[in-house]
């Protein structure tokens, strides 16, 4: 017997106009056509951004009386403006992306800290070494990552592994990775150099509209202070300062490496490359300081010194100190980034006071970075660099025109004396001459290769040159004045 509310039900639905009931019938595929045009114009407008975002070059410029690569390294780097092969490069980097999140959001798996402070992903990428990489939250459409944090921390110390702890704030509200090397991959303190140079090269490997921008390397025994303060603060602004690679401070020992930043490039590899086969190939070269020696020696040389600035030490490497007693500009200060506590004989003792006060999270300690004295200072410091850099470039343009006319000046001599003086003599004196023209055409000479030059070019003038025209009989007196005015 069939049931009245199933009868009822069927007579009511014979009273439905025609047409309702025919959208009724076809509703589900109406949707289903619905949507799969919308699936397919995105994918059709995500398709030409890829392809237009990887057709674009940027250009470059060029300076009158220095090639442009000297002027854009001393004024600053790379002076492109906006362009839109800019935008479209950063819209094929929020493409790939976005296309990248949606095919893996769903694997993605959530690891609470213990303290409940942030929740990131943990993934090992290299069970050999042991490595901990704390990812953040995917960064929003049209954003790419910047900076990441490295550090090493293995031999199950407690005081270390609170310290990184005080991290995860910072890493979460800013959006910044965290690789942790957990395994000793080269002897005594040589895997931090190691470990830095392994994450260049991983970087380097990827699309470059992929890659991290900056590493910013913390020692384990770091305890982070104030994580409103964002590390890009203490970067240099781009793009008149895109020739600095690396952002250093120093202490009364000389270079402190406990915390710097260091931009992701050919040239950060190649500086740590030669901080790791430093003792192969300088194995008479005391190291007090191991590492840090040896990367302090390598960035004093020329082919890196041009791309490093010297910070003030507070700012991402300061020293504790209270505010009750007698403070050095060294000392930390409420309100700064965080404080390290190199070589010190009772660190774990000092590091669990500071600690204590951390994890209070005290309002006159995590200071909006607006109310801190890092914006002045820093605005503060990059104009000295301008105006330093402005001086060097008119120094550059003087050492320029001396070296110019000192070659004019000999080429004539030797037409007039060559005959009087030997052809080795000679010789030696042309080569001089082209060390120096060969420097003036080179693109990145800098002032101090110029000067030697003419330094040296001078000396053999003196000795020969005019020994073809006046044999050697001045005084000595005589033979300095004359020296002093060429």
């Amino acid at each position: 017997m069939e049931s009245p509310i199933l009868s009822h039900q069927a007579d009511d639905r014979t009273l439905l106009p025609s047409w309702l009931l025919h959208r009724t019938k076809h509703q589900m595929s109406t949707v289903s056509n619905g949507r799969l045009r919308l699936v397919l114009i995105a994918s059709v407008c995500i398709t030409l951004g890829y392809i237009l975002s990887t057709s674009f070059a940027t250009t470059e410029s060029h300076v009158q009386g220095i090639p442009s690569e000297t002027i854009d390294r001393i004024k600053g780097g790379n002076s492109s403006k906006p362009s839109l092969g800019h935008a479209l490069n950063d819209l094929h980097y929020a493409v790939s992306d976005k296309l990248s999140n949606l095919l893996t959001s769903s694997s993605r798996s959530q690891n609470t800290s213990a303290s409940n402070i942030c929740t990131f992903p943990s993934t090992t990428i290299n069970s050999s070494i042991s490595e901990e990489v704390l990812l953040p939250d995917r960064p929003a459409l049209g954003e790419r990552l910047r900076v990441a944090k490295c550090t090493i921390i293995f031999g199950g110390s407690a005081i270390y592994e609170r310290a990184l702890q005080t991290h995860e704030q910072h890493d979460r509200l800013h959006g910044y990775p965290l690789y942790v090397l957990r395994h000793s991959i080269m002897d005594d303190v040589w895997s931090k150099p190691a470990y830095i140079l392994s994450l260049l090269l991983r970087e380097l490997s990827k699309p470059e509209e992929q890659r991290l921008q900056w590493l910013f390397w913390v020692d384990s025994d770091t305890v982070l202070l104030n994580p409103k303060v964002r590390i890009e603060t203490f970067l240099p602004p781009s793009p008149e300062f895109d020739d600095v690679h690396l952002v250093i401070s120093r202490d009364w020992n000389g270079l402190n490496n406990g915390v710097f930043p260091v931009r992701v490039n050919q040239w950060a590899v190649e500086l740590f490359a030669a901080i790791v086969a430093f003792r192969t190939f300088r194995p008479d070269e005391k190291l007090t300081f191991r590492d840090q020696q040896a990367m302090d020696l390598l960035i004093k040389e020329r082919r890196f010194a041009a791309n490093i600035v010297e910070a003030p030490q507070r700012w991402f490497n300061a020293y504790p100190g209270e505010e009750k007693d007698m403070m050095f500009p060294f000392q930390v200060r409420r309100g700064d980034l965080l404080v390290q506590f190199p070589g010190m004989m009772n660190r774990d003792e000092v590091m669990a006071k500071w600690l204590d006060r951390v994890e209070q999270h005290l309002p006159e300690w995590e200071v909006d970075v607006g109310h801190t004295t890092y914006p002045p200072e820093a605005r503060e410091f990059w104009a000295q660099q301008r105006e330093l850099r402005e001086n060097t470039l008119m120094t550059l343009v003087d050492v320029r025109n001396q070296s110019m006319k000192l070659v004019s000046r000999v080429e004539s001599e030797l037409g007039e004396y060559r005959s009087k003086i030997t052809e080795r003599k000679a010789t030696e004196v042309l080569e001089k001459m082209t060390v120096l023209e060969e420097l003036l055409d080179k693109k990145g000479s800098v002032i101090e290769e110029l000067q030697d030059a003419m330094a040296e070019l001078r000396l053999v003038r003196y000795r020969y040159v005019r020994e073809g025209g006046s044999p050697l009989t001045l005084g000595p007196k005589r033979l300095q004045y004359r020296s002093s005015r060429l």
